[in-house]
């Protein structure tokens, strides 16, 4: 891994606590930064992890975010499963919250619940999900993603999955060299506009940056105990869908 830019002088504690205030700072322009500096790709890249799902009865979301993911698996299923969401940002889950009052997702009130909590240890017993889940939050745990990830296979039921949807460096060089240019270039340029926060925008273009590869990764879930460990690559390698299975 490469070092994380500006941030490679924090502590990890101090390191959290700037990532939890420039969060919550931008709560309410997330989803729309999301969108754009996805090039509306974001959305394809949630269907792919929600057809990667096998079994939808108990379901937790780690670092939900604005519940954008949660909201996603709940009109697939028509409301029929379970959905948890937890993040450390409560200005994040007071957004996903108000989306979940909305006309458009009242309706799934009684089976969706956001509670604010660390990734790195989730108040949940062993085994209490079906499938666990994340999206483009890893690099953010980046300095203790091992704990993290040990903590979404413990409460996942023996046989359950966990998937893991992140962003990541393109593997073939024309495209990393345009993917490069990107994030120097015009991802400044959308943090600017839309989340008006230039140090919370060179922040996510690292976090990419200093992210595990594909198989480093891999080879961290089957270091915890994952089996079945496989990453498939999403847009040329601008997003990756890692996914395993509990033994």
């Amino acid at each position: 891994m490469q070092n994380q830019g500006e941030l490679n002088f924090l502590s990890a504690p101090d390191k959290r606590g700037f990532i939890r205030n420039m969060f919550d700072s931008f709560a309410g322009r997330y989803d729309f930064f999301n969108r754009v500096a996805s090039l509306f790709l974001e959305s394809r890249w949630r269907k792919t992890l929600n057809n990667a799902i096998r079994s939808n009865t108990r379901i937790l979301d780690v670092c939900t975010g604005t519940g954008t993911q949660v909201f996603s698996m709940s009109v697939k299923t028509e409301g029929k499963c379970k959905i948890v969401g937890i993040d450390f940002s409560e200005n994040m889950l007071s957004v996903a919250r108000k989306k979940l009052q909305s006309r458009r997702y009242r309706l799934f009130e009684d089976s969706i619940e956001f509670k604010q909590a660390s990734a790195e240890q989730l108040p949940f017993h062993d085994h209490a999900f079906d499938t666990v889940c994340t999206e483009f939050a890893m690099r953010n745990v980046v300095d203790i993603a091992e704990a993290v990830v040990a903590e979404m296979l413990r409460v996942v039921k023996p046989g359950g999955q966990v998937l893991i949807l992140e962003l990541t460096r393109p593997r073939y060089k024309i495209l990393r060299f345009l993917h490069a240019g990107y994030l120097y270039l015009l991802l400044p340029l959308w943090g600017k506009l839309i989340l008006r926060e230039k140090r919370g925008t060179r922040y996510l273009r690292d976090s990419v940056n200093s992210f595990y590869s594909a198989e480093d990764f891999v080879a961290l879930m089957k270091r915890i105990g994952f089996k079945e460990v496989r990453a498939d690559s999403l847009s040329g390698g601008i997003a990756t869908l890692f996914t395993g299975r509990k033994g």
